[in-house]
């Protein structure tokens, strides 16, 4: 089955209020197909797609993928969804979001996937924005909106394709990547993973992918990775901040939390990069993001330059605004290492102190990191613990954010639980002052908590 033989037919998305779906249904939209969708809750995005002249309906109902030749849904549904389950019983065709996402790539005889366990939106953000300047004109699929393209994705010329890859459910293994970018392997998605080993063999087996013609880029501080490198099919390098990288990020220096680096490769200057957004993990994502493009023929210079206009994703270290002279910020993170990463990077942009929000995401990664929970936020001076956002899944009643924040209290000074996110926004002003930081964390809707603060 491919997506060709729907031409002109009518697809339905169900959920199609993630970034990732909305920017799909807008391709196909865009090429003619009769697109509709659903999502569990309106937002703006089903507002912007429906000004395109795509219905979307709020709340999953049978009665919405009536009619349809086929319908589109993401890795987190099952066939509990009413829409899924009528679906299966009158025959309609169902294809995943990444076995749609796949057979698009290979439209373009160049496709650049950006896989990892961590830092995949921000690098290919990175990679799209060099691309996009130096004037490639990409097509772009990205985990979240780049305010460059004002969306999630778009639809350039038919010579290059960028896109997240993500390891979640092995969806990437749907992919048809000709060059990728591997970030990071790390324990995580332990709901679907058995445990690192076999996270590890899959992203070798999305490696195994690509044509002898293509090329990897790996971690090369990453042991896992250079693992992975090892076995795969086609041309492969390196990229960090070791000399023993193919491509090396050299004598950095910081201003107040932003980095700047010399970019060697293969110990020669190539050029030299100036970052805008904060934080030292973002030097190996910018380093992946230049080496990437240079491979695909963009000038290292007009790279590096590019990347100096890059002023980050939404939701990726996204500024709110400010309060009485204290900072507001939001970040995605919601993996342990991704916090501390974001915490190290967010304590350079402030002398005061750091106040931290977080609201963990899924009951099995909060269950099953536990222990890397109690040791991720030490440079936060003062940390609020939400409510577990459910996300896919259904609480078992063997974990909880009051359990979470009473272990991490044992080792940090100031940890408490907050209980909503009016309680949370209170509980952040009463710690902070002027010149202080307050941040949000969490892929759910931590966010809201800023609401709250900036109105009083």
């Amino acid at each position: 089955m491919h997506i060709e033989d729907f031409s002109g037919k009518r697809v339905h998305f169900v959920g199609i209020g993630g970034v990732s779906m909305s920017s799909l249904a807008k391709f196909l939209h865009g090429w003619g197909y009769q697109v509709t969708g659903s999502d569990q809750n309106d937002s703006p995005v089903l507002d912007a797609l429906r000004a395109l002249g795509i219905p979307c309906a709020v709340g999953h109902s049978a009665a919405n993928i009536q009619g349809s030749d086929l319908a589109v849904y993401t890795a987190a549904a099952d066939t509990s969804n009413p829409e899924l389950a009528w679906a299966q019983a009158h025959g309609v065709p169902l294809m995943s979001r990444g076995t749609l996402l796949g057979q698009l790539m290979q439209r373009y005889p160049v496709s650049m996937g950006v896989a990892g366990t961590h830092g995949k939106t921000t690098t290919s953000s990175m990679l799209a924005t060099i691309l996009e300047l130096t004037g490639r004109n990409p097509t772009i699929h990205l985990g979240g909106v780049l305010p460059l393209i004002g969306s999630a994705g778009k639809m350039g010329g038919k010579d290059v394709f960028v896109a997240e890859a993500c390891e979640y459910k092995d969806s990437f293994l749907m992919l048809h990547p000709t060059d990728s970018i591997l970030l990071n392997i790390d324990a995580d998605h332990l709901d679907y993973f058995r445990d690192l080993d076999h996270i590890q063999t899959s992203f070798a087996a999305y490696c195994a992918l690509h044509p002898a013609h293509g090329y990897i880029l790996g971690n090369g501080e990453d042991p896992r990775v250079r693992q992975v490198l090892a076995g795969a099919p086609c041309a492969t390098e390196t990229f960090g901040l070791t000399p023993d990288c193919d491509w090396q990020a050299a004598s950095l220096t910081c201003q107040q939390g932003c980095y700047a680096y010399d970019a060697l490769h293969h110990g020669e200057k190539a050029a030299h990069v100036v970052l805008e957004v904060p934080g030292r993990h973002n030097v190996a994502n910018s380093l992946a993001a230049l080496a990437m493009a240079v491979h695909y023929g963009v000038d290292p210079q007009e790279a590096a330059d590019s990347l100096r206009r890059y002023g980050g994703a939404k939701r990726r270290m996204e500024k709110i605004g400010e309060r009485d002279g204290v900072l507001l910020y939001h970040d995605y993170a919601h993996h342990p290492t991704e916090v501390r990463a974001t915490l190290d990077a967010m304590a350079g942009l402030t002398q005061g102190a750091l106040i931290c929000v977080f609201q963990p995401h899924t009951y099995s990664r909060t269950k099953l990191l536990f222990d890397d929970w109690t040791r991720a936020f030490d440079a936060a001076a003062h940390l609020l613990i939400l409510d577990i956002y459910a996300a896919r899944e259904a609480n078992p009643g063997t974990i909880s954010s009051a359990m979470l924040a009473e272990a991490i209290a044992a080792k940090h000074p100031d940890c408490r639980y907050a209980p909503s996110f009016q309680d949370a926004a209170a509980m952040a002003l009463e710690r902070a002052h002027p010149g202080d930081l307050i941040l949000t964390l969490g892929a759910g809707d931590v966010e809201k908590v800023h609401d709250f603060i900036l109105r009083g």
